[in-house]
């Protein structure tokens, strides 16, 4: 009786042994994606931020302002 329950136990247990190691497999491919994720989102939030240093730079250092309809004109040329 006591062997049964002893076997039955180190089944029991070695079933949730896989099953955690199931989870931590499936958690590790959720942070590596998240991870991921996360840093492609970081990277167009700095070219964000570094497109709009750029325009700040260009209105406050060299008084850059946007043009107006008409003021730029576009030239064709030969290549």
């Amino acid at each position: 009786m006591i062997d049964a329950a002893l076997g039955l136990a180190l089944v029991w247990l070695n079933l949730m042994v896989q099953d955690l190691g199931y989870r931590i497999e499936n958690t590790s491919s959720l942070i590596d994606r998240l991870r991921s994720r996360a840093f492609r989102a970081d990277r167009r939030v700095r070219a964000g931020d570094l497109a709009e240093r750029l325009r700040r730079l260009a209105i406050d250092r060299l008084g850059m302002v946007t043009p107006q309809p008409g003021q730029v004109r576009a030239l064709h040329g030969q290549p």
